[in-house]
């Protein structure tokens, strides 16, 4: 019998209004969480998007619960972009005494996504761009949400159109139209920030 592996994801724009760590678990306290799974010899945490933890202005209820986590002997895995990568490793090591070990996942060879996708039983797209797109394991997760056996192939246009649909509007018109003005504010403008 396998020990099953406790695995729990957070955003780390959980922890932007936090002000004390127990107001993120709705029905239990931190050492509730920390008690119940006490007994597993191993314990995953996924903190996503890590680089939001840099603008942290209460920084006391993220650091409770890393070295909770620490000191429980948690594994802590943290997904950022690489820009950011050493502003956290300076973070990581000056102000919580941690040298992360860091692993960059680079964009797959065609080579490696032609095995991904005859071992996972899926075909890839014939559109070039797309194909290229999804080199990125991103937009590869992404690709298969689209992905249906049965239906025709999935094309560039098409893809973008549903991740516009699924990442930035998100049933909120509200959210797509604050996109929209600031991507013609930059077009406008000609500059690279607005």
């Amino acid at each position: 019998m396998t020990d099953d592996v406790p695995l729990y994801a957070f955003k780390a724009s959980e922890f932007i209004n936090t002000s004390n760590i127990n107001d993120l678990f709705s029905d239990f306290t931190l050492q509730e969480f920390i008690d119940a799974h006490s007994h597993k010899n191993t314990k995953l945490i996924v903190i996503d998007s890590a680089e939001t933890l840099l603008d942290l202005k209460i920084i006391d209820p993220f650091k409770e619960f890393f070295s909770a986590l620490i000191k429980n002997k948690w594994q802590i895995i943290f997904t950022t972009r690489n820009n950011y990568l050493e502003n956290l490793n300076y973070e990581f090591i000056e102000i919580h005494q941690i040298v992360p070990c860091n692993v960059d996942l680079q964009i797959l060879e065609l080579t490696e996504l032609t095995e991904i996708s005859q071992t996972y039983e899926f075909i890839l797209p014939v559109d070039v761009k797309l194909l290229e797109l999804i080199r990125n394991s991103f937009y590869l997760t992404e690709y298969l949400r689209f992905y249906n056996k049965k239906e025709q192939q999935i094309d560039y246009s098409f893809f973008k159109e549903k991740l516009w649909a699924n990442i930035i509007v998100k049933a909120k018109p509200a959210r797509e139209q604050c996109f929209l003005s600031i991507a013609f504010q930059r077009a406008k403008d000609g500059q690279l920030f607005v």
